[in-house]
């Protein structure tokens, strides 16, 4: 009786985990989120085989574990400097849309991110507001809107994101109570809810959105059904989302079940508005 060779066995157990591995990430790509039950069921492997792939996945970034199963990782596009070249015309779409929730007099804090910074940029430059900012490059911005009262938060300024964070930040920010928190989220999903990459973050953004009287996020599709490792927030306690028209019409439907406002911006030209009626 010939035994098989140990280095073929090794081989051939690594090219089925390969393989499983690119099914979880189409899969991922496919449905916005896997259920490690039901693959394991589907694959004929246990359910650790199905846990321990999902761990390879995300200690490369490829994913994002969450109960039962993994999400899309959130992306990572690269700098704030960078991100201010990245669609730029869908980011303007989503601010016209978020500027109607801001009325003259309030005081609303606009969390980092160059989304929001289009938000700030899309409002009328004389409506008089007192607008708090933890972002250097939207406190400069506002610098030129005299009828806008500038608060800006102290501490370490991230590079990545723009934003000041840490023990300095968060002290500033716990005397504020803000109107309208406009929070900037690495990703979003029904179950996830708001999430960020770190975890001075999510600190900083949970504790605005305790003191805010409402809380909105815009997000472009491409952070729709990922997650970050970092929760702000769950979905149900975010009062506002402003997304794309593309955005996912079973997402947008399973938002609004929450309670939360749901505003379109418009379609692109060119490209089909779903229906999420």
């Amino acid at each position: 009786m010939i035994m098989p060779d140990l280095e073929e066995i090794v081989q051939e157990a690594d090219i089925l985990t390969k393989e499983r591995l690119s099914l979880i990430e189409a899969r991922l790509a496919e449905d916005g989120r896997v259920v490690a039950a039901k693959l394991a069921t589907e694959l004929a492997v246990s359910v650790d085989t199905i846990r321990r792939d999902l761990r390879e996945l995300a200690s490369e970034g490829r994913c994002r574990r969450v109960y039962g199963g993994a999400l899309p990782a959130a992306p990572r596009p690269g700098n704030h400097q960078q991100r201010l070249t990245y669609m730029i015309e869908r980011k303007q779409r989503l601010a016209e849309v978020a500027t109607s929730i801001i009325r003259a007099g309030m005081t609303i804090y606009v969390d980092a991110g160059t989304t929001n910074l289009a938000i700030v940029k899309a409002l009328p430059a004389d409506m008089p507001l007192t607008l708090i900012t933890n972002a250097p490059a939207i406190a400069a911005f506002v610098l030129d809107r005299p009828a806008c009262r500038l608060i800006l938060l102290g501490g370490t300024v991230d590079l990545v994101t723009g934003a000041a964070v840490g023990a300095v930040a968060m002290r500033d920010a716990a005397t504020l109570i803000p109107d309208v928190a406009i929070i900037g989220t690495c990703g979003f999903d029904i179950e996830a809810g708001l999430t960020a990459q770190t975890l001075d973050e999510a600190e900083l953004k949970r504790l605005v959105c305790r003191q805010a009287r409402l809380v909105a996020a815009a997000l472009t599709d491409d952070k729709l059904t990922t997650s970050a490792p970092y929760r702000v927030l769950s979905a149900q306690e975010c009062q506002y989302l402003i997304l794309e028209a593309t955005a996912p019409a079973e997402l947008v439907s399973s938002v609004r079940s929450l309670g939360v406002e749901v505003l379109l911006a418009d379609a692109m030209p060119d490209t089909p508005e779903k229906n999420h009626d």
